[in-house]
């Protein structure tokens, strides 16, 4: 996918509802977590989309997700207030 939206859209959609996984371990840069908790954790409280008449949805079907952030290496201190700043606005 291009975006954040869409690797979460992704991983649900294609990975974790068609196994049946409900631990997701999300893995990001500093700079980038908090947009990335927000949009995880929207998408996978949002019901599941089947023809199943007996499914549930995601917050009651137990998904448990996890994150973890990077350092922001290689960037410097200015690209890393300014990453910041741009997350902070798109939340």
């Amino acid at each position: 996918s291009y975006d954040t939206i869409g690797n979460a859209y992704f991983a649900r959609t294609s990975v974790t509802d068609v196994r049946a996984w409900r631990n997701l371990l999300v893995i990001t840069s500093k700079s980038h977590m908090a947009r990335t908790k927000a949009i995880f954790n929207w998408v996978f409280q949002l019901p599941s989309i089947s023809t199943d008449s007996s499914s549930s949805s995601a917050s009651s079907s137990g998904y448990v997700l996890s994150f973890l952030s990077t350092d922001d290496t290689g960037l410097s201190y200015e690209e890393v207030i300014a990453r910041r700043e741009r997350e902070r606005k798109s939340l």
